[in-house]
């Protein structure tokens, strides 16, 4: 017992001089997953673009697994246009290695390197398809978040309406404009199939202060957020006030984040909000909201600063009674497999706290060991 305190001094003293989006963006697989499966984002992605026959842009962060690598030559040899817009340093590198061999392979690529505003984030996870589908959401083309390691929100629409705003956002950032320096895109608000949903990109429509927290303030009955991190105040007031007028506020949060200071999981537990740490191999990934079966919140950014401000972001507001139900019952179903014991403690990361982090060959904290080699898999 002695052994873990001292060690979990030491870990919190660590956590605390990183930076957060550091911690959030420069993270990267280290070991192979023993079993990967083939979750159905994955097989959706991959069936699009192996059908796709005349256009494909992407916007995404992470590198680009096998069978995806294999999908886009294919989609090559058959003519398709394919476009990258990615993240990159100043030196053109991205923190992910095999980012590299997907920007050989499409060399009608653009990176923000040479932005202004450089140290912040190409954050997008987006893909459109012959201008009229688009997927987007919180997964990364990585095997973590594509195989169902991590737990992320995606969403498929066929709507050329919606995939001519997202293709205005990546025209923008194609030519070259990123962050601040993009102009603002109006009229996004569309109706498919009788759903309306309102599109939002960061850093330019402050989606925090107009979509978010609006919401918040008008739920009735209840707002569940399985959420990577959360880490903007106001966000967190508003979801404490949400709770004192009788709305059912419920927050899973990822383990590692939660060991971070910025985190306000702790100001909502002390303001009376049900919060648990997830306590999973794996990643708590999504970036959603659902609020009182009507609305539905879905995208890339983070509720933080950076999220809202600094980086180049998507999200979207979908209100369909149908779709908000199945995010909700899923929230509800990882909600009861997370013990009662994790309302009031943080679950580690890696270790015994987190079930299945000791044994799927990840290093789930990023301290450099994975599984036994960790002392608190010991």
């Amino acid at each position: 017992a002695v052994v873990r305190i001292v060690q979990q001094y030491f870990l919190n003293k660590h956590f605390e001089k990183i930076d957060l989006e550091s911690i959030i963006e420069k993270n990267k697989d280290k070991a192979a997953a023993k079993a990967e499966k083939r979750g159905i984002r994955q097989a959706q992605i991959y069936e699009a673009a192996r059908m796709s026959t005349k256009t494909t842009s992407m916007a995404d962060k992470a590198n680009l697994v096998k069978d995806n690598e294999e999908a886009l030559k294919s989609a090559l040899k058959r003519g398709v246009k394919i476009r990258l817009v990615y993240d990159s340093d100043p030196k053109g590198d991205n923190i992910y290695p095999d980012t590299s061999i997907i920007t050989k392979l499409l060399a009608n690529n653009m990176s923000d390197k040479n932005s202004e505003e450089v140290k912040n984030i190409m954050h997008n996870k987006f893909y459109i398809f012959d201008k009229k589908i688009l997927i987007t959401g919180s997964a990364n083309l990585s095997h973590t978040d594509m195989s169902g390691f991590n737990s992320n929100s995606i969403v498929v629409i066929n709507s050329p309406a919606i995939a001519k705003i997202y293709l205005q956002e990546f025209e923008n950032m194609f030519a070259g404009n990123f962050h601040n320096s993009k102009p603002v895109i109006l009229n996004k608000k569309i109706n498919v199939s009788g759903t309306d949903i309102d599109i939002y990109f960061s850093p330019k429509d402050k989606s925090i202060q107009k979509a978010v927290i609006p919401l918040i303030n008008r739920a009735q009955k209840y707002i569940y957020i399985p959420a990577f991190v959360l880490t903007d105040q106001s966000v967190a007031n508003a979801l404490i006030n949400a709770k004192n007028r009788g709305v059912d506020v419920k927050i899973i949060i990822d383990a590692l984040n939660a060991s971070i200071k910025h985190s306000k999981h702790n100001v909502l537990r002390n303001g009376g909000v049900l919060v648990k740490t997830e306590n999973y191999a794996g990643k708590m990934h999504s970036k959603s909201m659902i609020i009182d079966d009507k609305y539905t919140i879905i995208g890339s950014m983070n509720f933080s600063y950076s999220g809202e401000n600094k980086n180049d972001e998507n999200l979207l507001v979908i209100k369909n009674h149908q779709i908000t139900e199945f995010y909700k019952d899923f929230f509800l179903y990882q909600w009861n497999r997370i013990d009662d014991k994790w309302l009031k403690y943080n679950a580690r990361a890696e270790g015994k706290d987190s079930i299945g982090s000791c044994s799927d060959g990840i290093d789930n904290n990023y301290d450099g060991l994975t599984d036994h080699d960790d002392l608190a898999c010991r």
